[in-house]
C-alpha cells in the first residue's frame, strides 16, 4: 500500500469504489453523522467472517458487472434522437444497447439474491443507516420479469437485436413474416432451378446481412465440370474458380430485392423494437438508481468496516468526538497512534506516537498550534500526517489505529508536505520555492477558520534530502 485510499479501497463493486471516494474527499463533519456510520461499521465488524451470511454476499457482488454505467448508458440511448445519429452509428449503439440490456437483466437477478442475503442480516443488526440501507433494497424481479417477458433473450444474446415475443406488436410480426415469406420464396427457386438444369449441386453462394450495407448478395454455384452448353441463356456468369462457376438471373435478383425490402423492414421493426424494450427499461430508472446507490452504500460500508480491522494485532479504538464549543479550541489527542498501513513489513518497526492539541483539564495548556523539530529523516512529515489521518479515519466512521483518540471534527485540512516547485506559475530556482512557501500561507490566513486542520514543513529552509 501506498497511500490512505489504497488502504482504505476494500470495496467489491465499481459503484462502491465511486461513492468511497467521494466520502474520502469529502469526510462527515456533524458528529451525529459520525456516530451513526461508526454504528454501522462495528455492526458490520460483529457479522463479519469465513462462511457468514455478509462474506457470502460479498462474494456474489464481486461477479456484478459495472450497474451504474450501464445504466446510464441505455439511458442515454433511450433519451437519445434518432436524427443526431448516421445510419452506421445508429446501428452500432443500437447493438451495444442490447448487449448492456442483456448483462443488465442477468446481474439484476443476482441482485435480488443479494438483496434476500442482506434482509437475512436485519435481524442481527442494529444500526439504523444498516437497516435503512438493506431495507431500501427494491425488490426488481416483477421489473426483471416484465422484461425479459417482452422479447427473446437467447437471441438477443446470440445477435445483439431484439426479437419480440410473437403477438405482442403487428408490425413486428409482419415485418417478420414477410422476410419468412422471401426466405422461402429463394428456397423455391433454388429447388426448380436443380430440377431444370439436373444438377443436384446447384446451391446458393454468398453472404447475408453485411455489417454495414444490410444486405443478401447471393448467386447460383454449379461445379466446374457440369457443361457450359447446359447453361441457359438467361445465366450471367460473375465469376469462377477451378472448382465452381457462380450466375446471377433476373428471377434471382428479383427474389434477391424483395429479401433485402424484408430485410430493411425487419431492422426498422427491430430499432423500434429495441428502442420500445429500453424505454420500458428506462421507464424504471428511479428504481435502478436506488437499487445501484444503496448497494453501493452497503458496499463502501463494508470497505471501511475491513480498515477498521486490526492488520498488526494493535488495538483499533473508536474516537471519541467532541462538539465544538464557542471559545474552546479544537481537541485533537492521540495516544500510540501506529501508521494505517506501515509497519513491520515496510522495512522495520513502526514507533507509535502520541501527540495532544487543544488539551483540556486542569493544569493543561489549551493550545491550536504545535511547532515540530527534529533531524532529516527523523519522521515528522510522518507524524505530522498522522494527525491528518486520526481526523479522517475518525470523521469516515472508522476505527483509528491508537490506543485512544479523542478529537473535534474538522472541516478542512491544509497541507504543505516537502519543498515541491511551481513549475505552472515559472517558481522553478531555489530562491522561488520561498514564493511557493508564501503563496502557500497566504492561501492559509485567507481561507482558514475555527476547526480547520494546518501541517506545514519547512516553511523556510535551506537544506535538501538526496537519496
Amino acid at each position: 500500500m501506498t497511500c490512505l485510499w489504497h488502504f482504505l479501497d476494500r470495496t467489491v463493486t465499481a459503484p462502491g469504489k465511486r461513492l468511497l471516494r467521494w466520502w474520502v474527499t469529502r469526510p462527515l463533519l456533524l458528529v451525529k453523522d459520525i456516530k451513526q456510520r461508526r454504528v454501522a461499521v462495528e455492526d458490520l465488524l460483529r457479522v463479519a467472517g469465513p462462511g457468514s451470511i455478509l462474506a457470502e454476499a460479498e462474494a456474489l457482488m464481486k461477479k456484478l458487472p459495472d450497474l451504474e454505467r450501464k445504466i446510464t448508458r441505455i439511458h442515454a440511448f433511450a433519451t437519445a434522437s434518432a436524427d443526431t445519429q448516421g445510419v452506421a452509428e445508429a446501428w452500432a449503439s443500437q447493438r451495444r444497447a442490447v448487449r448492456e440490456l442483456v448483462a443488465l437483466l442477468q446481474a439484476w437477478r443476482q441482485f435480488d439474491t443479494i438483496r434476500q442475503l442482506l434482509h437475512g442480516l436485519q435481524t442481527d443488526i442494529g444500526s439504523p443507516l444498516l437497516q435503512a440501507v438493506i431495507g431500501d433494497l427494491p425488490d426488481v424481479t416483477p421489473y426483471v420479469a416484465e422484461l425479459e417477458a417482452m422479447f427473446d433473450v437467447e437471441v438477443a444474446q446470440s445477435t445483439d437485436t431484439v426479437q419480440l415475443v410473437k403477438g405482442s406488436d403487428e408490425a413486428f410480426d409482419a415485418a417478420m413474416t414477410r422476410k419468412a415469406v422471401a426466405e422461402a420464396a429463394l428456397e423455391e427457386l433454388l429447388k426448380s432451378e436443380r430440377a431444370a438444369l439436373n444438377c443436384p449441386r446447384l446451391k446458393f453462394s454468398g453472404t447475408g446481412p453485411l455489417e454495414r450495407h444490410q444486405r443478401y448478395v447471393y448467386l447460383l454455384e454449379m461445379p466446374a465440370d457440369f457443361p457450359i452448353s447446359k447453361v441457359p441463356p438467361g445465366y450471367q456468369l460473375q465469376g469462377q474458380t477451378k472448382a465452381c462457376r457462380r450466375y446471377s438471373t433476373i428471377k434471382l435478383q428479383h427474389e434477391l430485392d424483395r429479401l433485402n425490402d424484408a430485410q430493411e423492414a425487419v431492422q426498422a421493426a427491430q430499432r423500434r423494437a429495441c428502442a420500445h424494450v429500453c424505454g420500458a427499461f428506462d421507464s424504471r430508472y428511479t428504481v435502478w438508481c436506488l437499487a445501484v446507490t444503496r448497494l453501493a452504500e452497503f458496499d463502501a460500508l463494508c470497505a471501511l468496516a475491513k480498515a477498521s480491522e486490526s492488520s498488526d494485532g494493535q488495538p483499533m479504538c473508536a474516537a471519541e468526538l467532541v462538539d465544538h464549543s464557542d471559545g474552546a479550541a479544537p481537541i485533537l489527542e492521540v495516544r500510540n497512534m501506529r501508521h494505517p498501513f506501515l509497519g513491520g513489513g515496510a522495512g522495520g518497526q513502526f514507533v507509535p506516537n502520541d501527540f495532544a492539541i487543544g488539551q483540556q483539564g486542569p493544569g493543561a495548556h489549551p493550545t491550536s498550534c504545535l511547532i515540530l523539530t527534529g533531524p532529516n529523516m527523523g519522521g515528522k512529515s510522518t507524524t505530522l500526517r498522522l494527525a491528518c489521518f486520526a481526523a479522517l479515519l475518525a470523521q469516515l466512521g472508522c476505527h483509528v489505529p491508537a490506543e485512544s483518540c479523542r478529537l473535534t471534527p474538522v472541516d478542512r485540512i491544509f497541507t504543505r508536505l516537502g519543498a515541491d516547485d511551481d513549475i505552472c506559475r515559472g517558481l522553478r530556482s531555489s530562491p522561488s520555492i520561498y514564493m511557493c512557501v508564501c503563496v502557500c500561507v497566504c492561501v492559509l490566513l485567507l481561507c482558514v477558520v475555527v476547526g480547520c486542520c494546518c501541517l506545514y514543513t519547512r516553511t523556510r529552509t535551506h537544506t535538501h534530502t538526496h537519496l
